[in-house]
């Protein structure tokens, strides 16, 4: 390549760049708050490099006025931060299935950051966040997040952004299926912190002499971390299927589509 078709190049490979880095913005793992800003933009800038050779555009359908451009890069960054939002659905449902379980089990009163967002969020949640951070790096989550984004530039071409009508639909659906999913991952230990608190109202009745609000504490962390460490293996399962390419990432590819121009 002369030095005359890199500057041609250079208005594509800065909507390239536009796109990888809305998905290093907020993707799991890639992104978030907890990995440095030079770490995010230089990952960016790395991944762009090396796809830029391969992405087939047309030079006319890039605008040449400035706010044309501007539009552009806006609508090339939205293509990443979808991808990286869907990919984090997953693990916010985790993050309210953990909250729900620390409810129960009286752990509200002791929060810690998350990294990802730098907000606080219960220890339980923070437990399960890391258990499917490991589980998505288990399953090579991240190898297919970066498929689904090299796959968006045959999908949708440079400042080609469009809207069909499936898209709200189906981003509605992943939604929705997040808190579906918290209540699936965090069910186990609320039914049965649920049926602790039953059994400890039954005795306090029976037994009023003895002092059910203390014991109580003791009680459901003993018995939550006991059901947690029994379904455990189930969960790692659930999250490995739930996973999958032909679930999350299957998903993310329907995204991307929804906001392409019609095959």
């Amino acid at each position: 390549m002369t030095l005359q078709e890199f500057v041609e190049f250079i208005p594509a490979l800065v909507l390239i760049f536009s796109r990888m880095a809305g998905l290093f913005i907020l993707a799991p793992v890639l992104g978030g708050a907890q990995v440095p800003t030079i770490v995010r933009v230089g990952g960016a800038l790395t991944v762009s490099g090396v796809l830029a050779p391969f992405v087939e555009y047309s030079p006319a359908a890039i605008p040449a006025d400035i706010i044309g451009y501007t539009a552009a890069v806006a609508s090339e960054t939205l293509i990443g931060l979808v991808l990286g939002f869907g990919a984090t659905l997953l693990f916010t449902a985790l993050q309210i299935a953990g909250e729900v379980i620390d409810i129960q089990m009286g752990f509200m009163v002791a929060n810690v950051t998350d990294p990802q967002t730098n907000v606080a969020i219960p220890l339980m949640g923070q437990f399960v966040y890391l258990l499917a951070i490991l589980v998505f790096l288990a399953v090579n989550g991240h190898h297919w997040l970066l498929m689904a984004m090299e796959a968006s530039y045959d999908l949708i071409p440079l400042a080609g952004v469009t809207h069909r009508p499936g898209f709200d639909v189906h981003f509605t659906q992943m939604a929705s299926d997040m808190f579906v999913r918290a209540v699936q991952f965090g069910a186990p230990v609320v039914a049965a912190l649920i049926l602790t608190e039953m059994a400890m109202g039954v005795v306090g009745r029976a037994v009023p002499q003895m002092n059910i609000m203390m014991l109580g504490f003791s009680i459901r962390i003993a018995i939550g971390f006991a059901v947690l460490w029994f379904v455990m293996a189930t969960l790692v399962e659930l999250l490995v299927v739930v996973m999958d390419r032909n679930h999350l990432f299957a998903d993310l590819f329907r995204l991307v589509r929804g906001l392409g121009p019609p095959p």
